[in-house]
């Protein structure tokens, strides 16, 4: 259970007050960004009915979404007085790319084919969030336009395959040396496979680009 903080107000300003209050409380402790999230449907029944001049706010699941309950101590004088159960509903929200065409399979979806939305986490927790994220990757499943882009709609471009010849680049600090081979597995860009060289020995690289292998050491 975690405790948020103790907030001190006047005894008759209930209402509104402690609504605002208890929304501020808690964002306090929750692990997004306060600017996308929201809380709204605060309730603690029997509060009005209460003379209190400083309550404290617990949250039993920091991290819970959606209607969470909560427990509210009562103080007066810095005394315990009552412990009310309140709930509220938090909305959390995050970026995500919806499509503003239809995408077939082995499609490259550009900048100028998505917008970037807020939504809510529960509806969208595996989005794709942002443009940098399309890079190298192409549709392994159609998608049809509105719809918010999860990454396992996408896979990473295929741009090496097995039996493919690529150029190797070795590269030290001062030293950078070319050198051919044959790739033994398929792989996209950034992703690191194996290939064989010309001379038998088996290379592990990164790779930068359609045909090229890095190697650092």
């Amino acid at each position: 259970m975690i405790t948020l903080l103790v907030l001190a107000f006047p005894a008759l300003s209930y209402g509104l007050d402690v609504d605002a209050e208890i929304k501020t409380a808690l964002l306090k402790v929750s692990p997004w960004n306060s600017t996308k999230v929201e809380v709204e449907e605060i309730e603690v029944p029997g509060i009005e009915k209460e003379r209190f001049d400083a309550i404290e706010v617990r949250l039993p699941n920091a991290k819970a979404a959606g209607k969470v309950a909560f427990l509210t101590v009562l103080k007066r004088d810095g005394k315990e007085t009552k412990t009310l159960w309140g709930s509220a509903r938090i909305r959390v929200y995050r970026d995500a790319l919806v499509a503003l065409r239809a995408f077939k399979m082995k499609s490259k979806p550009s900048p100028d084919d998505v917008k970037l939305v807020s939504v809510e986490v529960r509806d969208a927790p595996d989005a794709v969030a942002s443009i940098d994220e399309l890079d190298g990757m192409v549709v392994k499943r159609p998608i049809s336009a509105g719809s918010i882009i999860k990454r396992d709609y996408l896979k990473l471009e295929t741009v090496v395959r097995k039996g493919d010849r690529v150029i190797v680049w070795v590269e030290g600090k001062s030293v950078r040396v070319k050198t051919a081979a044959i790739a033994s597995e398929d792989g996209g860009k950034g992703a690191v496979i194996t290939a064989r060289a010309l001379s038998g020995r088996e290379i592990s690289g990164v790779i930068t680009a359609p045909g090229e292998l890095r190697v650092e050491f």
